[in-house]
């Protein structure tokens, strides 16, 4: 319980702690501090010793940037002896004591420790962030802390070496510490690449860091297409092909950069591929129209850059299409459908028919696509009762119409 009192009283006065020297009497006695120093050194053994003649239970209470404690003496004859507890002494700051018995103060005063500069020094070094673009405005921070065995800062002023490499180019700066640290903007460059940097400081170095030099957004671009023939087949690939993008400072753009291709087609329908950049191109894909057409290409990169435009026309590779019917007119037969060799078209190409009563009101729309150059379209009679029907066909741009009695009686 007493040490809890003293320690409630050393919380009271440690805040109004001077440099000043008290002396005051305990049972007539004095109370003299034999030593004087006013500053150690981190690590340094630190004993405050008192002379009294005072038979009372003396304390000594201290306070740093550690904590906080109580300490009791080692007595020789009418001398005490306090030694400093080394989590205390291997603090750097100011250190504050109270000397006390009974509850009082008898004397109070200070003293300061630096931090141990003639042992081995410690750099703590931080770099970040570790990509930035080209360009002259952005930059990644370098920044350096330096310190003694103890951990404590070294004092401020402390000149530290910093230093930075790019291709060719190494550069050293000298930077004194400020409000505990020391720290250097390193700006971008206009070329891609790496920047390398460490610190130094004495015979001391830090680890090389390293940031990236990424490319900015990229510049305005050509882009072209390539396509074995120019008919409407439905069935061959068309290649798009950007030319190789670069930044405003000739970078060429980081790979996975995504280009779209938008394409819009002769009824405003609008169309799209999208490829990422390798090496600077980026290469997409798209299939042939299977009618006459005639496509708008463009390209961008979002919030970045567009190409140039192009115009691409394919002519048709379906000049014309048979068709027949079953007896009974159920079963309706489109093809065989030939291409610009007279070859059968590749599967798939639609053919849609559209169904309309005798009065012209709209019934339906059958799809299907062709298989071997075929396209069958069946057209049951209990969806469609006899009577008689017009009928709209549509295959690669071709349309042809023409009207058919059902009548099984």
């Amino acid at each position: 319980m007493r040490l809890i009192y003293l320690f409630s009283v050393f919380l009271c006065f440690v805040s109004c702690a001077s440099n000043e020297k008290h002396t005051y009497e305990v049972e007539n006695q004095s109370v003299e501090l034999l030593q004087h120093q006013k500053t150690y050194v981190a690590g340094d053994k630190i004993d405050l010793s008192f002379e009294t003649e005072s038979t009372n239970e003396i304390y000594l209470l201290i306070s740093n940037a550690f904590g906080n404690s109580v300490l009791t003496p080692i007595k020789d004859k009418n001398k005490l002896h306090f030694a400093i507890p080394k989590n205390f002494s291997r603090k750097t700051g100011p250190c504050h004591w109270i000397l006390v018995a009974n509850g009082e103060q008898l004397l109070k005063d200070s003293f300061r420790i630096e931090p141990k500069t003639s042992a081995r020094a410690t750099l703590e070094t931080y770099f970040g962030p570790r990509s930035i673009t080209a360009g002259i405005q952005d930059y990644s921070m370098l920044v350096n802390v330096t310190t003694d065995p103890f951990d404590n800062v070294y004092p401020e002023g402390t000149e530290v070496i910093f230093k930075s490499q790019f291709l060719n180019s190494i550069s050293e700066y000298t930077v004194p510490s400020k409000d505990l640290i020391s720290w250097k903007n390193i700006y971008s460059t206009t070329k891609s690449g790496r920047i390398l940097v460490n610190t130094s400081f004495k015979n001391i170095t830090s680890k090389e860091l390293t940031t990236i030099v990424f490319p900015t957004l990229g510049e305005a671009f050509e882009i072209e297409t390539d396509r074995n023939h120019a008919f409407a087949d439905g069935n061959q690939i068309m290649v798009l092909r950007s030319g190789i993008i670069q930044d405003k400072y000739n970078n060429i753009v980081g790979d996975g950069t995504m280009v779209n291709f938008i394409i819009k087609n002769s009824k405003g329908a609008i169309l799209k591929s999208m490829a990422p950049t390798i090496n600077g191109i980026a290469k997409a894909s798209i299939l042939h129209p299977s009618e006459k057409e005639e496509w708008q290409i463009d390209a961008y990169i979002t919030g970045a850059a567009k190409s140039n435009s192009l115009s691409i026309n394919f002519d048709t590779a379906i000049t014309d299409y048979p068709y027949e019917f079953s007896e009974n007119n159920r079963l309706i037969t489109v093809g065989p459908l030939v291409s610009f060799m007279d070859q059968l078209v590749p599967d798939g190409i639609l053919i849609q028919l559209e169904i309309f009563s005798e009065t012209g009101q709209y019934l339906e729309t059958k799809k299907v696509s062709s298989i071997k150059g075929l396209g069958k379209i069946e057209l049951p009679k209990e969806f469609y009762p006899d009577g008689s029907y017009r009928f709209i066909c549509k295959a690669a741009g071709i349309i042809k119409e023409f009207e058919v009695t059902f009548d099984e009686e």
